[in-house]
């Protein structure tokens, strides 16, 4: 597992006006983010959202299992792959 850090220190943020920090934790053979950690702002103490993900096999893919807040907790199931089909021709 490898644990990865970040912290925003120069403007514009991502979230808008407020700093953050976080960190992914990180499975090093097979490069899949499993855990998310993300503070925001500088409160005290500051809100913190964890996200934990999981392997879907009818996606192929890492999608959010569960996400952790103050407020309370997300859980998500049933995951779908939506497409988008475009046709451009040019005359």
């Amino acid at each position: 597992m490898r644990i990865v850090g970040f912290e925003e220190w120069q403007r514009p943020t991502i979230i808008r006006n407020l700093a953050s920090r976080g960190r992914f934790l990180i499975d090093e053979s097979s490069g899949r983010v499993l855990r998310t950690e993300l503070e925001i702002g500088r409160g005290f103490p500051p809100p913190n959202i964890v996200t934990m993900f999981k392997f879907d096999e009818s996606l192929q893919l890492m999608v959010p299992s569960e996400m952790r807040e103050a407020y309370g907790v997300a859980t998500y199931s049933r995951y779908r792959r939506f497409t988008v089909r475009t046709d451009e021709s040019i005359r």
